[in-house]
């Protein structure tokens, strides 16, 4: 996998530090392949995606979401996974992450 998908370890590289991550450092289960299938095309996985953002998708789907968000979160407010994945579920569960991913394909329209 190319992000984190709390199936198995994952290794990040940061400039400073290498880690190995596991889904118990976002307080998180692991899953199987299975739980996490992306569909097979690109409009599928983004199909999924969307259900993530509008709390239409499986556990599991979200879990995975908001792992990945949580590394992000936590890198930039230096806080730590578990409080990552918090947010990410609150932007989730409040509209926030629908309502900003909508503005950046409005401002990529622009610019494009």
């Amino acid at each position: 996998y190319d992000e984190i998908s709390l199936t198995g370890p994952a290794k990040i590289i940061q400039r400073e530090r290498e880690q190995v991550l596991e889904a118990s450092d976002f307080n998180l289960k692991r899953l199987s392949p299975s739980d996490i299938y992306g569909g097979d095309t690109i409009p599928e996985a983004a199909g999924i995606f969307m259900d993530v953002l509008q709390g239409k998708s499986t556990e599991a789907q979200t879990d995975v979401v908001c792992a990945n968000a949580a590394l992000a979160i936590a890198t930039a407010e230096d806080i730590s996974l578990e409080k990552g994945v918090e947010r990410a579920r609150d932007a989730i569960g409040s509209g926030k992450a629908l309502k900003t991913l909508k503005k950046l394909q409005e401002l990529s329209k622009r610019v494009a």
